[in-house]
């Protein structure tokens, strides 16, 4: 006869498999082999993210929310945002084209049609959506074993089809090959296959979508096989804890997607993992080389740690990182009043009072990152719209008083 406690818990796992199943079924296991066993580069083998479930559900159902999980998925009617959302749904290309997305008994495509002769003249089947869509989505699609990025992109702030990045406005143009190295910041894990000389032969069964808890976390089949045999065991096994690390290696791992100024060395793509110091994974020494030759690049796109660095706050502790204002677990963008708390946190001991007595929205909503830490213009991320070239506004990361503008982050660049 089975125990009450033990029903229970089966139970309660059923209800979980079949919660998770249901959130991500964005995952076509075609192109997740963590039930082959798969292998890091470093020797360890993936466990698969459910595994993480049992003993840590409520971080993982937050992680499901999270920009960084949502980051790349297989594309379904949830997950290609503009399908819903798009005030119509066409990309005009040129006096006679326009590209479209279509809905088959497969799948999603982008057609591109001759208006003029009202005929379809390509097609190309969406297979992977990248991006959380937080700002917008691009669209992968398969050849064999080559993924190729499409031309139409989905730009959220707008509700607008739009040219993917690097594509000519009212130029039809063939999809671009995507390497491995592009994945890098946008995947748990990708390689390429065993016969390729090139980083645009990717293996279909060894891709892990979204950054996930082994992004972040390491390959953890050893970890999980352990807790499993000894679930008494509280003091975690064969997993890198954060405690132990440096801040350096926490800034690190951060680093490895949001620090745009580095080059990689060749064949690198996917071996960080937490722990390991980054500078070993570069061409060049990372700070010395951005400060030597990408000072003038710096942007509020991509160097958020450089910036972040460059913040009194930051150079004044020895523990700040970017966990101490961030989650990476949560969805916790647009929470001011959780973020203005970050703030006081730090600076209880102060006089906080804004001196700023002409912006009194701002200090009812006690909103302290709209001033410190502005939206501003990116020069690296642009996107071609209807009306033009537009540069994407995203938070700076360069924590200063009063920043209305990019003059201290022009500073800051001039005094390096």
């Amino acid at each position: 006869m089975i125990k009450k406690g033990i029903l229970a818990v089966f139970i309660c796992a059923v209800i979980t498999v079949l919660y998770v199943y249901q959130q991500k079924s964005t995952y076509n296991y075609e192109y997740f082999s963590v039930g082959q066993d798969l292998e890091h580069h470093n020797g360890l083998k993936f466990a698969g993210s459910e595994a993480c479930i049992s003993c840590h559900e409520d971080i993982y159902k937050q992680h499901m929310t999270s920009a960084h999980f949502l980051t790349s998925t297989m594309a379904t009617d949830t997950t290609i945002k503009g399908i819903y959302e798009a005030n119509n749904n066409k990309l005009k290309i040129g006096k006679h084209h326009s590209f479209t997305i279509n809905e088959k008994q497969d799948g999603f495509y982008q057609t591109l049609k001759n208006d003029s002769l009202n005929t379809i003249e390509k097609e190309h089947k969406i297979d992977m959506v990248i991006g959380s869509g937080v700002k917008g989505q691009s669209y992968f699609s398969w050849q064999k074993d080559k993924l190729f990025q499409l031309q139409t992109s989905y730009f959220v702030p707008t509700k607008q089809w739009i040219n993917s990045p690097g594509y000519k406005e009212h130029t039809i143009a063939k999809p671009r090959p995507i390497s491995v190295s592009c994945l890098e910041c946008h995947a748990t894990f990708a390689k390429t296959t065993a016969s390729s000389e090139t980083k645009y032969e990717l293996s279909k069964r060894s891709m892990i979508l979204g950054v996930d808890c082994e992004r972040c976390h390491g390959p953890a089949k050893k970890h999980v096989e352990y807790q499993n045999k000894f679930p008494n065991d509280t003091i975690g096994k064969h997993i890198v804890k954060q405690s132990q690390l440096s801040r350096q290696q926490k800034m690190d791992m951060c680093a490895l997607c949001h620090s745009g100024s580095k080059t990689k060395a060749p064949n690198k793509e996917f071996h960080f993992v937490l722990g390991d110091t980054l500078d070993n994974y570069l061409v060049k020494d990372f700070r010395d080389y951005y400060r030597a030759k990408y000072k003038s690049k710096l942007d509020v796109h991509g160097n958020q740690v450089e910036l972040l660095e460059a913040s009194k706050c930051f150079q004044k502790t020895e523990t700040m990182d970017c966990n101490t204002c961030h989650s990476p677990h949560s969805n916790e963008r647009g929470n001011l009043s959780m973020f203005n708390a970050k703030c006081i946190n730090c600076h209880t001991h102060q006089n906080i009072e804004c001196g700023l007595t002409e912006v009194a929205d701002m200090q009812t909503k006690n909103n302290c990152i709209d001033c410190h830490m502005p939206m501003l213009k990116s020069n690296s991320l642009k996107i071609q719209n209807e009306s033009g070239l537009v540069q994407v506004k995203v938070r700076s990361h360069f924590i200063s008083i009063n920043q209305t503008s990019k003059s201290k982050i022009n500073q800051y660049i001039d005094s390096l």
